[in-house]
């Protein structure tokens, strides 16, 4: 099972949302949290990349190889049976780590950060777009995100085996 805890301000922020849309009262914010918190889960799903800076923790049967969501940023902790392992008990290639060979158990705890550091513009807009379509549309079911959200989402989407280390 993975869980995930965001770390940082999401990006784009609230105030950003607040300012495409003209909304000046604060009435709404917990409402367009929800939106813009919605909008980057969608925009993650269609890329098939982590955008907003999380923290995930792994912790089920124990695995020699565990490939890590991109783009990935660091290792926070490895734990074999509730036994922390040192850096030299384990390698990362890529976004894949790789226990070695001598260390076995039943369970497995990974503990680490993946996320964009910087949003690039056009996934912001993307993410804007959709939140957006959230909120002027309520009740209507949204289906898929916006063709332009699609569109400027692109150049973002995972096809193949990647690593995500050009984020």
């Amino acid at each position: 099972m993975v869980e995930r805890s965001y770390l940082e301000q999401f990006q784009p922020s609230l105030e950003d949302i607040k300012r495409h849309l003209r909304v000046t009262s604060d009435d709404l914010n917990d409402t367009l949290k929800l939106y813009l918190r919605a909008a980057i889960e969608s925009a993650e799903k269609h890329i098939g990349k982590v955008i907003a800076v999380s923290e995930f923790t792994y912790s089920g049967w124990f695995v020699r190889s565990f490939d890590m969501l991109g783009p990935f940023r660091k290792v926070v902790s490895v734990a074999v049976d509730d036994r922390k392992l040192e850096s030299d008990d384990y390698t990362i290639e890529r976004r894949t780590l790789i226990i070695h060979p001598e260390i076995t158990g039943e369970r497995l705890t990974v503990i680490y950060e993946a996320g964009y550091s910087q949003v690039p513009f056009d996934m912001k807009a993307a993410i804007l777009l959709t939140a957006a379509k959230f909120f002027n549309n309520p009740v209507d079911s949204v289906e898929s995100l916006p063709s332009v959200a699609k569109n400027l989402l692109r150049p973002y989407r995972t096809w193949g085996i990647e690593d995500g280390s050009d984020c």
